[in-house]
């Protein structure tokens, strides 16, 4: 929760540690000189958003309710050349707006209230994405200070002390022309409420260069990296709120939850608690949430995958996400996909899988100083076990298998129940050259059998005897062969029946063959795999229902055999190679550099 500050305390806290820096003699100067702020620019920011973050933080940290980026530009140019983020925060005194340039150079080290701990953020993101930043701050009254680190000054050696390049003191400033214009324009509460602005310029390392694609990008990575807080803070890009994005889209009102008609399904949240392993006193708790996604969940049209133009915009999301998505006091911090006892395969993007941990267990997730990067501690990794995380993943993943195979399963089905499939159609034709076969009074005992069991079935669903009587004889001459699916999860692969002269192949859905062979492939190849896969049944299956004695009974009890036996040998399969088909990543019509990140 972001808490209101005493503002007199931090301000006086600020002081004392310039105070300090003074004393100490420290010359303000940076550790390594040169090489090191070069260097330091590829600290590993994954985009600008991921680095904008970083001020985000800053800006909660210090209390602010309204955070808001804006663009400058130059020459007539309509790509920025200048990025500014202002906020409503307490501000800084003076000597602040230098220290807030230093790596460490904070007043809250190791604070662990928040986002912000070790103070690396705000110099460590700006030089990722440019040469030059400017801090301008007040601490609630009189005008802005400012102080400036810029790289093209460290390497001509202007800012040379003792040998040693330092920044420069902070002085008496005016805002830049183009963020007065937004305050007075955009700003809750104008020139009197913005207490902070980081101007970043000399720009040569945005993720995207254009007005409305580094626009959109911010929005996004902002909606998903805040979604927990932006109803207690307000962030905006040139005017624009960032809005909510849950990655398990489990979230009304969040962005896309209710893009069309698909919905994902929430599964019971857990939660867990850590505790030291001497005191055994509880030391935080981790929550987590989960969801599953109909396959057609980032589909445009709903009876294709999402591949190329058919992705919606969930895609992008629901592709960045494919992992462990881990938060940090609500903040996302990181989508684990390394060192887990499970590998995220491509249709893995239709289960989300979310944990949040308080900073208090920062030790046990390994949270870099750039907040880019988790790598969980084998204890956390022995607490998801058990306390039944991948146990809850894995039977979401089963689910979302059963819900992608139905749907391709569906892909080659007549339009009508009453047509025939492409496989039955084949049987029916084959039959034709089989030898003629002698009459057998068992024969024809099974066929009637069967053929009551249909009748009664329809008599009990409300069909008169007579009528039944008609269809099941019709169905026996029109229709000779018949596939159905069935759910039995203690079933076998496949069976078969005789409903009188009509051999019935039943596929069983709740079975690995089903998902992970027969309905796994989707599109023409897909329909055209099923239909031969068909055919292959349907000759066991008429080989089953014309046998008698001993071979009867092998047919049965292998069956069972070959099930296990498949369950098993697909399970191990899975475990070596990704079973899934590679998707085609949605084209990008507008042909602008970099890939979307949220």
């Amino acid at each position: 929760m972001i808490a209101k500050l005493d503002s007199d305390a931090v301000h006086k806290r600020q002081q004392e540690l310039v105070d300090d820096i003074s004393e100490a003699g420290f010359d303000v100067g940076l550790t390594v000189g040169k090489a090191f702020v070069e260097s330091i620019r590829d600290i590993g920011y994954r985009s600008t958003g991921t680095a904008a973050n970083e001020l985000i933080d800053n800006s909660a940290q210090a209390g602010a309710e309204n955070v808001h980026i804006c663009f400058g530009y130059s020459d007539g140019s309509r790509k920025p050349s200048s990025v500014a983020v202002i906020d409503d925060g307490i501000g800084m005194v003076p000597g602040m707006t230098r220290a807030a340039l230093l790596w460490g150079g904070t007043d809250r080290h190791n604070n662990r209230d928040l986002f912000g701990r070790f103070g690396y953020g705000l110099p460590s993101a700006s030089v990722s994405q440019g040469r030059r930043v400017e801090v301008y701050s007040k601490p609630g009254k009189g005008g802005f200070h400012r102080a400036v680190l810029d790289l093209d000054d460290i390497a001509s050696g202007k800012n040379l002390s003792k040998g040693r390049v330092s920044i420069p003191k902070p002085e008496k400033a005016k805002l830049p022309e183009f963020v007065v214009d937004y305050i007075a324009q955009q700003f809750p509460g104008g020139s009197e409420a913005a207490n902070t602005v980081v101007v970043w310029s000399s720009l040569d390392r945005l993720t995207f260069r254009t007005t409305d694609r580094l626009e959109n990008h911010l929005l996004e990575t902002f909606g998903v990296t805040y979604r927990n807080h932006l109803r207690k803070i307000g962030v905006a890009v040139n005017g624009k709120p960032a809005e909510p994005v849950d990655p398990l889209f489990t979230t009304e009102g969040a962005r896309f939850y209710d893009l069309d008609e698909d919905r994902a399904q929430p599964e019971e949240p857990l939660s867990f608690d850590v505790r030291d392993r001497d005191t055994k006193k509880v030391i935080g708790k981790i929550r987590a949430r989960f969801s599953v996604m109909p396959p057609s969940f980032a589909s445009i049209d709903k009876k294709k995958e999402a591949r190329g133009g058919n992705a919606n915009k969930r895609f992008a999301i629901i592709k960045d996400h494919n992992g462990l998505i881990v938060l940090r006091a609500g903040r996302q911090i990181d989508v684990v996909t390394n060192g887990l006892p499970t590998v995220f395969v491509n249709y893995d993007r239709y289960v989300g899988l979310e944990i949040d941990f308080p900073p208090a267990l920062d030790e046990y997730f390994g949270v870099t100083t750039h907040k880019q990067q988790i790598t969980l501690s084998e204890r956390i990794l022995q607490l998801l076990d058990e306390n039944g995380v991948w146990k809850t993943l894995e039977q979401l993943r089963k689910r979302s298998r059963e819900m992608r195979a139905d749907l391709t399963a569906a892909y080659d089905s007549p339009p009508n129940e009453d047509d025939k499939r492409p496989s039955e159609i084949a049987m029916e034709e084959a039959v034709e050259f089989d030898p003629p076969e002698p009459e057998s009074e068992r024969k024809a005992k099974k066929e009637e059998e069967g053929r009551e069991a249909a009748i009664d079935d329809l008599v009990s669903k409300g069909v008169s005897r007579q009528d039944a009587e008609q269809v099941v004889e019709t169905v026996e001459k029109d229709r000779p062969f018949r596939v159905e699916v069935e759910s039995n999860p203690e079933g076998p692969f496949y069976r078969a029946e005789l409903r009188g002269g009509q051999v019935v192949l039943l596929v069983n859905s709740k079975h690995r063959f089903y998902t992970d062979v027969y309905a796994a492939a989707s599109g023409p190849d897909g329909a055209r795999f099923r239909q031969s896969l068909e055919v292959v049944l349907f000759v066991m299956a008429k080989a089953e229902v014309e046998a008698s004695g001993e071979r009867e009974l092998f047919y049965k009890s292998e069956r069972q055999l070959w099930s296990s036996r498949l369950t098993v040998a697909l399970a191990k399969l899975g475990d070596v190679i990704d079973l899934s088909p590679e998707e085609a990543e949605p084209i990008d019509a507008s042909g602008a550099e970099g890939a979307p990140v949220v």
